[in-house]
C-alpha cells in the first residue's frame, strides 16, 4: 500500500513494481544527464522513503548501464549518501539482464539450471 504513490516522487525516472522487487529506469542521451536526473530522483525517492518511515537497504540496490557504447567512467550514484555499487548483469524476475541486452547469461543460467535437475532424476546404475 505504501510503495503505490512512489511513482509521484519521480520527475525524471521511470518505474517498474512487481511485489516486493523495484526498478527505476531512466532513458538518456548522454550519460552525464542521465547521472544528474538519476540522483535527482534518487534523493526525492530517499526523503518520501523517510516520511513513510520506510527503510531501503541500499546493499542489496545496484545500478546497471545498458547501453550499445561501452562505457568504462565512474558514475557516482549514491542513496542517502551511500554509493550503489555497478554491476553488468542481474536477475530481475527470473531473467538474467544484462548491460548489452543479449541473453546469453540468461541461457547459459536455465541450462546450467535444468541440467542439474536432469541429473537429480536420473537413475543411477553400476
Amino acid at each position: 500500500m505504501y510503495i503505490n504513490d512512489m511513482k509521484r516522487v519521480l520527475r525524471h525516472c521511470g518505474l517498474n513494481v512487481f511485489a516486493d522487487d523495484t526498478v527505476l529506469f531512466i532513458a538518456a542521451r548522454d550519460i552525464d544527464s542521465a547521472i544528474r536526473h538519476l540522483n535527482e530522483d534518487l534523493e526525492s525517492l530517499c526523503h518520501w522513503l523517510k516520511f513513510k518511515q520506510l527503510k531501503l537497504n541500499v546493499g542489496k540496490t545496484k545500478y546497471m548501464i545498458i547501453s550499445s557504447r561501452t562505457f568504462q567512467g565512474d558514475c557516482h550514484i549514491s542513496i542517502d549518501n551511500e554509493r550503489i555499487d555497478r554491476v553488468n548483469e542481474i536477475k530481475y524476475l527470473g531473467v538474467v539482464i544484462d548491460d548489452k541486452l543479449k541473453f546469453n547469461s540468461h541461457i547459459n543460467t536455465v541450462i546450467k539450471k535444468n541440467g542439474e535437475k536432469i541429473w537429480d532424476y536420473v537413475p543411477f546404475e553400476e
